[in-house]
């Protein structure tokens, strides 16, 4: 990015539009705020974010020095304005938590860019932040870097430097060992995240629904109390394998019922079977069959049959396949050729094509949600499918949306009129 390139990003994004240049200084306005900027430090954070790697979109990185994202998801706030900085002496490392370097935000406000061109948004993005926040006296302009990493939603970082070479994996390893200190002492959550992928989702969310507080009609359904819950804590959890299984325990809310409506419905079908006498025990011994084939005793009790439940599941609440890829089309196209032609790699969950016939549909989605939700659950260290936090943050975002709208879905389709 240079420093033209800089300048429409900011306009494009937040509407701040450059309105003069000195020598020393950029000067930018917005709603009767004004902005300065020193071209040094601006060709010096372009210049550095050059020199660092970045193989996800939330990690920079070289040889010396690591940055990453972090959210904070405590029952306590952590203020933006404070900062906390330790040095490790014996291993000549130093951890910084706090707002993020000039470079790291130059990278979000590139990655920011391509979002608003695409959203047909009629507003700047944090509107209300910065509609609502003064940032200079009469006689005094603000700092354009500081401001934006002010205006910018819980925009913090980890920022780890060493004295001798480490490699990612290295930083990464450091990055969780120091986020689990802070936990462990201080009760306060902290996790690696995207702040794109988050930005984007909600963004994209808003445009396909009714995103104004004020256009929002009031319920003409009633909907599961529980199921509700689980929607709520899936929309607002910061982690994504949290998500992910908050959206899928609406699915699961209903295997035990729907199984063994079907289960009953197999055992009335065969004892009404014209051919059917419980005097024979061939006859007899087929219906134990059909109940042995749908019932596992495991762990002295009996279970039920979860991939199939699922299925039903599927089958019951979702009449019309269409109208769930026509919602992954409005939110990503993308993610139906994606949802087509890739497994989920850390699962081995099925390719899903919307464009088949329903039994196909049924099948591999049902393979795709349970293998998924599996790996996330069933985390062991010997198992070869199986979901690692934040390595796998990226693939599993993009099985959020397809469990969101299902899990919707769900919700919509078992409630009833008021």
């Amino acid at each position: 990015m240079k420093e033209e390139e800089f300048n429409i990003a900011i306009k494009e994004i937040f509407k701040i539009e450059l309105v003069n240049t000195t020598k020393i200084y950029l000067e930018y306005s917005l709603n009767g705020n004004s902005f300065k900027l020193k071209k040094k430090r601006l060709r010096e954070a372009i210049t550095q974010l050059k020199s660092y790697k970045s193989d996800q979109e939330f990690e920079l990185f070289d040889d010396k020095y690591f940055e990453v994202s972090v959210v904070q998801n405590s029952r306590m706030f952590f203020a933006g304005d404070d900062e906390i900085n330790n040095k490790d002496l014996v291993n000549k490392l130093e951890y910084n938590l706090s707002n993020s370097s000039d470079a790291y935000l130059v990278q979000v406000i590139k990655q920011l860019q391509p979002i608003s061109n695409t959203s047909n948004l009629n507003r700047p993005l944090f509107f209300h932040r910065l509609r609502n926040r003064r940032y200079n006296s009469e006689y005094e302009k603000a700092d354009l870097f500081d401001s934006l990493k002010e205006i910018i939603p819980r925009f913090q970082t980890l920022k780890i430097t060493a004295e001798i070479n480490r490699t990612k994996q290295e930083f990464e390893s450091l990055a969780y060992a120091f986020l689990f200190n802070l936990s462990y002492n201080t009760d306060l959550s902290y996790l690696p995240s995207s702040l794109i992928e988050d930005l984007t989702r909600s963004i994209r969310i808003g445009r396909i629904r009714r995103s104004k507080v004020e256009d929002v009609d009031c319920p003409k359904r009633k909907y599961e109390n529980d199921l509700i819950l689980f929607y709520q804590k899936g929309i607002s959890s910061e982690s994504v394998d949290l998500q992910y299984l908050s959206f899928y325990h609406i699915l699961e809310h209903f295997f035990e019922k729907i199984y063994n409506d079907e289960m009953i419905k197999s055992i009335k079908m065969e004892l009404t079977k014209p051919s059917f006498s419980y005097k024979r025990n061939k006859d007899v011994s087929e219906l134990i069959k059909v109940v042995q084939d749908k019932l596992k005793y495991k762990n002295e009790e009996f279970q039920i049959n979860e991939p199939e439940a699922l299925r039903l599941v599927l089958d019951k609440f979702i009449p019309d396949f269409k109208e769930v890829k026509d919602e992954i089309f409005s939110y990503d196209q993308s993610l139906l050729d994606y949802y087509k032609s890739s497994e989920v790699s850390f699962s081995k969950g099925n390719k899903v094509n919307f464009s088949e016939e329903r039994d196909k549909i049924l099948k591999n989605l049902r393979e795709r949600i349970y293998k998924t939700r599996n790996s996330i659950v069933h985390s062991k260290e010997t198992d070869r499918e199986r979901y690692l936090p934040f390595k796998h943050d990226r693939i599993l975002q993009k099985e959020i949306i397809l469990m969101r709208i299902i899990a919707e879905k769900i919700v919509i389709e078992s409630s009833r009129e008021l």
